[in-house]
């Protein structure tokens, strides 16, 4: 493991000390995780179809009307 050293408000500690007491973990496991969450949730995933795939009616000639009755798609009536 690598070590690392940061400075912190004074709010930001105490934070910081009152999740980890909290939850029954360490401030450094907290940091940890915060660091895999923040890092690991912030990427696109290139086998992701919500990016590499076209609009459902792009190439079909299908107009799709979802984004403006999207109350009568979901439920079955406009509200």
């Amino acid at each position: 493991m690598r070590v690392i050293q940061i400075e912190l408000t004074e709010p930001e500690h105490a934070l910081l000390t009152r999740y980890a007491r909290e939850n029954g973990k360490t401030k450094k496991e907290v940091v940890r995780e915060l660091v895999r969450g923040l890092v690991l949730s912030d990427r696109v995933r290139s086998g992701d179809t919500l990016f590499s795939e076209p609009p459902v009616g792009a190439k079909r000639g299908i107009k799709d009307t979802t984004s403006t009755d999207h109350d009568k798609v979901l439920y079955g009536r406009k509200w």
